[in-house]
């Protein structure tokens, strides 16, 4: 190429004139005498779905108006054709070398550089319809609105230019974007008139319904037959074809007699190739004609211009290279193009800002290995593939920086081609994208964790519409993901709250505020769970709400627990206050029934006013039971074990247990004479008697009959508790003797009578067995070990044995009656006696005193317990023997001293001071 600048050398103009005249004449003469020729070769052409542009038929041909032109074109001009299915984008099919000619492509200026396009023979009319009731009237209506579009760029840069934040959202087919519009998915569809009417016409559009089009200024698209540069004679070729068969109509047999298209289309099409031909002969005669005349002033005045002429073309050239270079060396990726020959054609800055090596260095070496050793394989087949004219996009590799720290990479690499479609060496750019891959790492682990996550989280939009649930709200709700998705939160609601809390809830959130509370949900199966919800609102750029974050925790058996622990409170408090009571009753019944049997003493049994006390004493007596049982309650009572009758024991508590049951269950007692002693704690057997009473009387709640039965079988006592009641599921009848297990309501049970039960047969060596069914009551079985010895332990005193003599012993007892009763039966016994009525009294005493036979004391006294007071006092007395006296014994270390339950009788004291 020869430049001309500076002194130069020049035609005169007369020389100009002769041979710009002859070369117009030859380049005229070479247009119209020479024939176009198509070599002899098979070009391979493509067709992807673009129905009704074109498509696949059943038999896997193309087929449609592209496709069908061409077909017919090749086969008059005699050209051979290869089809080739291409589903990918149509321009880079042409690009990369993968077909020569695309039979119909919309004409871009941006495709221009790289793909050849005939005149065009079509236009593409687009339109924007929506259904009759739209709210949507005109594009401004369209703002802030999703539009649907065929999944192609040109329509997703269209969709730009509507209205302001238009979303746009691509479909695959125009019976797809018709079904979201029909749905209600999209607001309004932006569609080729053509493929609207193809559609409504076959029948896949929207039956029965009738759409609105609004008014659209876009122009039409043009659409022309495309191919590679190298394929331009063969493209021109059929594109002349085209316009001869418009010419002759077999555009309109061919289209309309098939079906293809419609009257308008074909006319639309027709007019198209006329008009181009007719402006093409036109221009030629008219250009040849120009020609003619402006040659000979244009080439006189050529000479002067050329200087001028060079020196702005080379200025521009200078000034665009250096726009160029001022937006390539600001771009933060990395910029690079080479040669065929692989030689660093240029670099912009932010390749030694990324790897670290400057372009110096690049260009020395030609290629350096910067690739990770494990993507090092896999990227050089692609620069490899480069030089073949192939190209890549967004290719993620780990990049080795020259001081040798990894960064992540994107790269997008393709070839360099001149203006006549030939490569001439390949170019690339390169992102890095490592803290964008950090960021998708951290939310990889974010996501990982709320899917792992042991409490439940919901995210929802900002219509309650819910878009994510965890796996744990899936094993909580019972609901799956799939069931759940684009619902509402409200399928959990329970109708344990009023519209308020909801109202209440919801008026926090949409304020922007978070909202913390407890909420009582139904699961899938019905059943209700209680779960702490922590709903946050997330915000977008804007300002605005756009989702809602649920956390949630399933507390149902935290709360449970919490009950149980209250549940377990109470009764403790309770048990405490019993034994409280009973050790203030127990003294009270001492005086009482102490002093009825001293007075006995003096009174001859005749005398009338014997058999009154004598009803007194049976009274503290039954009292005195009544104690034992609240202590049994209580569960403060020491073990005693006894050889105890069963039917003994049911027949004394009788009283308690028919006023535990009420009038409408009678009891009905059957004791067999052959049932055997059981050794154990009487309070304990008590126990056991009126739980199971108590659970017979609230699985009768509108009356029935209680049984109580005892028996014997080989070694063992049998004690059986019959009621007919509403009975046991099978589903629970393995649970019933957990502990805290009910099936009342809340507030009507603990949940721990059978299993103290359990407790305390087991630990007796016993066992429980239930056999009940579904509304025929139940019958728990208690097996108990026989007691060794034929008879159970006498429910009457031993006579207390005579006294010794002129014992000493010091009395220590806080409460004046019973310290005067006490006193009086050891006088009486002729025992010698010193009175304390507390600790600190008892201790001087202790001191003052030569000898201590007996300590008798009491163990609940202000000050000090009687066991510490008893071990300072053997301190003093080694030799002392010590008995303690308590109406409620819960707190005396086991076999330290022996121990004399209040209420007693006078004997019951001689005969325990006779056994130290």
């Amino acid at each position: 190429m020869v430049r001309v600048k500076g002194e130069g050398i020049f035609l005169k103009g007369s020389s100009i004139l002769w041979i710009g005249g002859l070369a117009g004449a030859a380049l005229a003469a070479g247009l119209l005498l020479l024939p176009k020729r198509v070599e002899d070769r098979v070009y391979r052409i493509g067709w992807q779905e673009d129905d009704p542009n074109m498509f696949t038929g059943p038999d896997g041909k193309p087929r449609g108006l592209g496709p069908e032109l061409i077909i017919e074109a090749a086969r008059r001009r005699g050209i051979r054709l290869q089809w080739i299915y291409c589903p990918n984008s149509s321009a880079n099919s042409i690009r990369s070398g993968k077909v020569d000619i695309w039979p119909l492509l919309t004409v871009l200026p941006e495709r221009r550089p790289y793909v050849h396009f005939s005149s065009p023979y079509f236009r593409n009319y687009i339109t924007l319809v929506v259904l009759p009731s739209s709210p949507v009237k005109s594009l401004a209506d369209l703002a802030g609105k999703r539009v649907g579009h065929h999944d192609l760029p040109i329509n997703s840069n269209r969709i730009q230019l509507l209205a302001p934040n238009v979303t746009g959202v691509p479909h695959h087919s125009v019976t797809e974007g018709l079904a979201e519009l029909d749905a209600g998915t999209v607001d309004a569809l932006l569609i080729d008139e053509l493929k609207l009417v193809a559609a409504l016409m076959d029948g896949t559009g929207l039956p029965g319904k009738s759409l609105r089009v609004l008014p659209l200024n876009l122009p039409p698209a043009e659409l022309a037959v495309a191919g590679s540069f190298q394929s331009a004679a063969a493209v021109e070729a059929l594109r002349d074809e085209i316009e001869n068969m418009s010419i002759d109509g077999t555009v309109d047999r061919l289209l309309y007699g098939r079906g293809v298209t419609t009257r308008r289309e074909i006319g639309d099409l027709t007019a198209i190739v006329h008009t181009t031909r007719q402006v093409r002969i036109m221009a030629f005669a008219l250009g040849f004609a120009a020609f003619l005349a402006v040659l000979g002033a244009a080439l006189a005045l050529a000479y002067r211009r050329q200087r001028n002429s060079s020196r702005r073309a080379e200025t521009a050239r200078r000034n665009a290279e250096r726009n160029l270079r001022h937006v390539t060396d600001s771009l933060t990726e990395m910029v690079l193009a080479f040669d065929m020959d692989r030689l660093l054609l240029y670099a912009n800055p932010a390749l030694e800002r990324l790897t670290g090596y400057s372009a110096e260095e690049l260009r020395q070496a030609g290629y350096i290995e910067w690739c990770h050793p494990e993507d090092a394989a896999r990227m050089k087949a692609h620069w490899e593939a480069l030089y073949l004219g192939q190209e890549f996009s967004a290719e993620s590799y780990r990049l080795v920086r020259k001081d040798g720290q990894l960064r992540q990479m994107l790269a997008s690499w393709g070839p360099i081609r001149d203006e006549r479609g030939r490569q001439i060496g390949v170019r690339g750019s390169e992102r890095d994208i490592t803290d964008l891959t950090d960021a998708l790492a951290e939310m990889r682990l974010l996501a990982a964790a709320v899917a792992q996550a042991t409490d439940a989280v919901v995210i929802t939009d900002s219509t309650a519409s819910i878009q994510y649930v965890n796996p744990a709200f899936e094993r909580v709700s019972g609901y799956s993901a799939a069931e759940v998705l684009g619902g509402n939160p409200r399928l959990l609601k329970s109708g344990a709250h009023d519209r308020d809390y909801y109202a209440k809830m919801w008026s926090c959130l949409q304020s922007g505020q978070p909202w913390a509370g407890q909420l009582t949900n139904r699961r899938k199966d019905g059943s209700l769970f209680t779960e702490h919800c922590t709903i946050s609102p997330v915000f977008n750029d804007q300002g605005r709400i756009e989702r809602f974050i649920a956390v949630k925790k399933d507390i149902t058996q935290e709360l449970a627990l919490e009950e149980q622990v209250r549940q377990a409170q109470k009764m403790e408090s309770i048990g405490k206050l019993a034994g409280g009571v009973a050790h203030d009753f127990n003294n009270l019944l001492t005086v009482i029934s102490g002093n009825v049997l001293l007075a006995q003493r003096h009174i001859s049994s005749e005398n009338p006013a014997s058999q009154r006390l004598q009803r007194v004493v049976e009274a503290a007596d039954r009292a005195a039971d009544l104690t034992r049982q609240l202590l049994a309650f209580s569960r403060k009572q020491p073990a005693q074990l006894e050889l105890l009758d069963l039917s003994a024991v049911i027949l004394r508590l009788e009283p308690v247990l028919s006023s535990l049951t009420g009038d409408t269950i009678p009891i009905h007692f059957e004791f067999d004479p052959q049932t055997p002693p059981v050794l154990m704690d009487r309070s304990h057997l008590q126990q056991v008697l009126m739980n199971l009473a108590v659970n017979a009387r609230d699985a009768m709640e509108a009356g029935g009959l209680l049984t109580i039965r005892t028996r014997g079988r080989k070694g063992f006592a049998i004690l059986e508790v019959a009621d007919t009641g509403h009975g046991i599921e099978p589903a629970i009848a393995d649970r019933i003797f957990e502990p805290f297990y009910t099936t009342k309501e809340p507030g009507r049970g603990t949940g721990l009578g059978l299993a103290v039960v359990y407790g305390i047969v087991t630990q007796s060596g016993g066992r429980i067995h239930v056999e009940s069914e579904p509304g025929q009551g139940a019958c728990f079985s208690v097996q108990l070990p026989a007691g060794n010895g034929d008879t159970a332990t006498p429910e009457v005193e031993t006579p207390a044995a005579p006294a010794p003599a002129q014992a000493t012993i010091l009395l220590v007892e806080d409460q004046p009656e019973v310290r005067a009763y006490i006193a009086e039966v050891l006088r009486i016994n002729r025992y010698r006696v010193s009175e304390a009525e507390d600790a600190t009294s008892a201790l001087a005493l202790a001191r003052s005193l030569p000898s201590l036979d007996i300590l008798l004391t009491d163990l609940s006294m202000p000050g000090m317990h009687g066991i510490d007071l008893a071990r300072q006092i053997l301190q003093l007395h080694p030799k002392a023997a010590v008995l303690c006296m308590s109406g409620f014994a819960g707190e005396l270390p086991a076999s330290e001293f022996p121990l004399l339950q209040k209420p007693f009788s006078p004997d019951a004291l001689i005969h325990a001071l006779n056994q130290l």
